[in-house]
């Protein structure tokens, strides 16, 4: 999922570059918010996939831990 944010996120700033480069301001502004939006969902991802996983290390941890307490 993140690689194909990343992906889409740099299509659409090459895109918005173009549009710039051809005078459509409007269109360039479009698909740049596009691509920011894009980034910011791809690194939401992320953080959400780190989070998750230092929970699951966390729930171990703390099981492992009442095990030994006896």
């Amino acid at each position: 999922m993140e690689r194909t944010l990343t992906v889409l996120t740099f299509v659409l700033l090459i895109m918005a570059a173009v549009a710039l480069w051809m005078g459509k301001t409007d269109a360039a502004f479009v698909l740049g918010t596009l691509g920011a939006v894009s980034w910011f969902l791809g690194f939401r991802s992320r953080l959400k996939q780190t989070q998750s996983a230092l929970e699951a290390t966390e729930r171990n941890n703390d099981d492992s831990d009442e095990d030994y307490e006896d």
